[in-house]
């Protein structure tokens, strides 16, 4: 059986054919009748492209991919933005606009600090009313649109601690384990004392 092309699913045009075993990696994903399908396969194989073009061919199902460094989510970002991958990370990822000069909080932030507020540091998280919670916070806004995407990026700390703290990011039918010979030790960090 011939596998069409990556593109004929919507992979960008940079990859206009599979190596070698790429195909049947992503043919096992659609084929499987089981709850979960184990793919080893050696860095450089092409692996996302397989898992990605998967994902965009089961239409109107969700599907999360997660890795363990944040090196692997730009790569990822980067190959597959354009079929609409959403790439979510956590709040130390971006600016808090409320402690910015000019923000709502502003006076609240130690500027000799040196660096710029990150969300993490935001007011909200220590429970203070923040009018850029529901609209004009960088991290929220994104966490919304990562709820409704059908495609989404993220990493494993982000995603156990958005289950472990938070409503994590809604419903999907297909999780993607990158590298998932990590996830034990993840989630064994998730959950120490």
């Amino acid at each position: 059986m011939r596998t069409p092309p990556p593109t004929h699913f919507g992979i960008p045009d940079k990859f206009q054919s599979w190596r070698e075993g790429q195909d049947q990696v992503f043919r096992d994903i659609l084929d499987c009748k089981e709850r979960f399908s184990v793919h080893s396969c050696p860095t450089g194989s092409g692996k996302s492209l397989a898992y990605i073009a998967a994902a965009l061919a089961m239409t109107n199902r969700r599907s999360a991919v997660l890795t363990e460094s944040r090196g692997l989510q730009d790569q990822i970002n980067t190959d597959f933005e354009s079929t609409g991958l959403f790439d979510m990370r956590g709040m130390q990822n971006y600016p808090c606009r409320a402690l910015e000069e000019g923000g709502e909080y502003e006076d609240m932030w130690m500027k000799k600090l040196g660096s710029k507020p990150t969300c993490d540091a935001g007011p909200c998280t220590a429970g203070i009313r923040c009018d850029l919670k529901n609209s004009g916070c960088d991290y929220f806004d994104s966490y919304r649109v990562a709820c409704v995407s059908r495609l989404v990026s993220t990493n494993y700390a982000y995603w156990i601690a958005c289950h472990k703290y938070g409503q994590g990011l809604s419903k999907f039918d297909m999780l993607i384990l990158d590298e998932a010979h990590n996830a034990a030790s993840q989630l064994s960090s998730a959950l120490s004392v």
